[in-house]
């Protein structure tokens, strides 16, 4: 048994100093496990074991809700024409936010009242199960069989509500305490009992393994797998950018680098708005989830030569990942509109590496080592994502309106699609109904291409001298 006990600080602690608190009785995680030696010969294990397993808040969720995000918006009158000139150093002209000196709208959000948490919030949880047979057929020779179970039992999101007009944001559990019904709605459909997340993954790998001996092993395994459900995770795999675009991408925090995902961290659009929950026929979403690959294939082997070289080499693929279709709504929320993975998916993915050493004595202690390593030897650049947006991206003048719309009788998006501001323009719309961009102005003209691909061949040389 194991617990822990976790409090998320509050980025303005002058308003609340802790912003959520599990205690020690929350996160009660027991785990167990067992292995036996099948026949007594010490060559067959069967083992399996069981356990769950708490995560820790994200503070990607704490600084976005609870004040870490210094957003500040100063709004003034344009009474100069030397704009070079202006900037937070030099405020000209009339404050058109207030008449008092430097008073600015300031979009941090420091909010810790009823709607902020819900008081009944829960930590995230899996359970997981392993089982597995293990059999060795001799001293350098071993075969096995595992079966990975994984569930998502709950998870933490902000949950997107409709107050006044506006958007409004409660950190929660989806389908638990204040959210076991969606009673908020940004479309014409009743209430309905809130869809709990789901994320489910099957595995069934099966290996054979020759250790090193008489200068050379070989292994390979092949998995079967599952990954099913509603909810993508914490790293949103849901919500890729248009990559055929410039200068699209999601930031991540604390890192130069950008994600074609969405880093997330329990903040995804998953629960924002009821009609991301929905597709187009009135059937809440689930299917393989955007990271699925059924088939994963994996062979790797070295060879040492008698003069001190080695040989290595190393064969991995699997399936494509699904493509599902999506279409944004007018506030730029990419819907599932099919379903998930209604599109087919993206080719095989498959590289090759290379490995080839040599190290040369120098004394009795000190070698000198030559490695060159080559990734993706055979260059093949498979594509990785299809670009599936059929709306012009982020543009909310191609975006379905869905305002009237009950989404459990389901709806015609292809007819909606027809009504948007750039589908109507006739100048270039000959079928408003077409996916085509040539003929509907709301189509995105990277619609369909691939735009992301795997990295091409690479090669590294290293010397290494070792003492």
């Amino acid at each position: 048994m194991r617990t822990e006990r976790e409090e998320i600080p509050s980025f303005n602690r002058a308003v609340k100093d802790v912003a959520i608190k599990f205690g020690w009785g929350d996160k009660l995680a027991p785990r167990l496990g067992a292995s036996v030696d099948l026949f007594g010969n010490g060559k067959t294990k069967v083992f399996g074991s069981w356990g769950r397993l708490f995560d820790w808040t994200k503070f990607e969720l704490v600084r976005g809700s609870f004040g870490g995000d210094i957003w500040q918006e100063r709004w003034y009158s344009l009474d100069t024409l030397d704009i070079f000139s202006l900037g937070l150093n030099n405020l000209q002209g009339r404050n058109l936010w207030s008449s008092a000196p430097g008073s600015f709208q300031d979009y941090r959000i420091p909010a810790f009242d009823a709607d902020s948490v819900d008081p009944n919030l829960k930590p995230i949880f899996v359970d997981n199960m392993v089982f597995g047979v293990e059999h060795q057929l001799n001293p350098q020779l071993v075969v096995s069989a595992h079966y990975v179970r994984a569930r998502l039992s709950r998870t933490i999101e902000d949950i997107g509500r409709l107050v006044d007009g506006s958007e409004v944001y409660t950190i929660g559990n989806p389908g638990e305490g204040r959210f076991v019904k969606q009673i908020n709605h940004y479309t014409s459909t009743a209430d309905y009992n809130m869809p709990r997340p789901d994320r489910r993954y099957d595995a069934l790998e099966l290996s054979l393994n020759r250790r090193f001996a008489d200068g050379w092993l070989l292994g390979g395994n092949y998995t079967f797998s599952r990954l099913y459900g509603n909810y993508a995770g914490l790293s949103s795999t849901d919500e890729i950018v248009n990559g055929a675009l410039p200068n699209q991408s999601w930031s991540v925090d604390q890192s130069p680098f950008t994600s074609l995902a969405r880093p997330g961290g329990n903040a995804n659009r998953d629960y924002d708005t009821d009609d991301i929950q929905f597709d187009s026929r009135g059937n809440f979403l689930s299917g393989r989830l955007e990271t699925d690959r059924p088939h994963v294939f994996k062979l790797y082997g070295s060879y040492k030569l008698k003069w001190g070289s080695e040989l290595g080499a190393r064969f991995d693929g699997g399936s494509g990942t699904p493509i599902t279709t999506r279409v944004e709504n007018s506030h730029q929320v990419p819907l599932f509109v099919n379903g998930r993975g209604d599109a087919g998916r993206l080719p095989f993915l498959n590289t090759t590496d290379f490995l080839v050493s040599h190290e040369v004595k120098l004394g009795e202690t000190k070698r000198l080592r030559f490695e060159f390593n080559a990734v993706n030897v055979f260059n093949q650049k498979t594509a990785r994502y299809m670009q599936n947006i059929v709306t012009r991206y982020r543009d909310s003048s191609s975006g379905i309106v869905l305002d009237n719309v009950d989404l459990l009788k389901g709806y015609d998006w292809r007819a909606l699609l027809a009504q948007t501001t750039y589908a109507k323009d006739r100048t270039r719309t000959s079928d408003p109904n077409s996916l085509d961009p040539a003929k509907n102005w709301a189509v995105d003209p990277t619609y369909g291409k691939y735009s992301f691909f795997n990295d091409g061949f690479a090669g590294r040389f290293m010397v290494k001298f070792i003492f």
